[in-house]
């Protein structure tokens, strides 16, 4: 891997700030990330949640989750020598959040702890690739217009697909494969092997790969 840049990177509420090999300085807007993880807490403080709470909650989860592992990795990429900084990163937002995770794994070399093994590693990659795959069903529905209704004949009721998603059970388990696939992520970029500073990723980590707001207690 190739050496880390000199980066200074100061985090205010809504933007990060990177100084590049000083003086290049570029200002980057936190803001969409931010505003959709607190749409998030907002909706687990509710006592009560209505279909159309349900619905934009699973889309601002999923924005979270997408954006969420988008710019941890432009921003660990932006750390190298290799990177054209003033180009923005182009090349890397041209690939989907999910191949970047796929990529990330196979370009990369990982120190093992504990007993940890190859086989408890790869299952692992397949657990996130699958885990993706699920959770990304709901946005899906959601973004390309799958309706949500009921139909009724006599006794019997009929659920559009994603209207059968818009309940208590389906939020639960978005939430639970949501931490799932961040901590099975923060697994590999734990044990990575790079020479850029702990710290800095950890910074990174702790901005776009925290489960912590997902603890917000309900007031039901």
């Amino acid at each position: 891997m190739e050496k880390q840049k000199d980066v200074v990177i100061k985090v205010q509420p809504l933007e990060m700030v990177f100084t590049v090999n000083n003086p290049t300085i570029k200002t980057e807007s936190n803001y969409f990330f931010t505003s959709r993880k607190n749409k998030c807490i907002e909706f687990l403080k509710m006592e009560k949640h209505e279909e159309a709470d349900i619905l934009e909650f699973l889309l601002n989860l999923h924005f979270v989750l997408e954006v969420g592992i988008n710019t941890f990795f432009r921003n660990y990429y932006k750390c190298f020598t290799n990177y054209d900084f003033l180009k923005g990163g182009m090349e890397i937002d041209k690939i989907n959040f999910s191949d970047k995770i796929i990529i990330f794994l196979n370009e990369n070399k990982f120190t093992l702890k504990n007993g940890e093994n190859l086989s408890i590693n790869r299952k692992k990659v397949n657990e996130i690739t699958g885990l993706i795959k699920n959770f990304n069903n709901i946005r899906n529905m959601i973004v390309h217009g799958h309706p949500v209704n009921e139909i009724s004949s006599g006794q019997h009721k009929n659920q559009s697909p994603l209207k059968s998603k818009l309940n208590e059970e389906s939020y639960m388990k978005q939430i639970e494969d949501f931490k799932k696939i961040i901590s099975n992520i923060n697994f590999f970029i734990d044990r990575l092997e790079t020479t850029v500073r702990k710290d800095t990723i950890e910074m990174f980590q702790e901005i776009y790969l925290n489960l912590a707001f997902l603890d917000i207690k309900s007031k039901r």
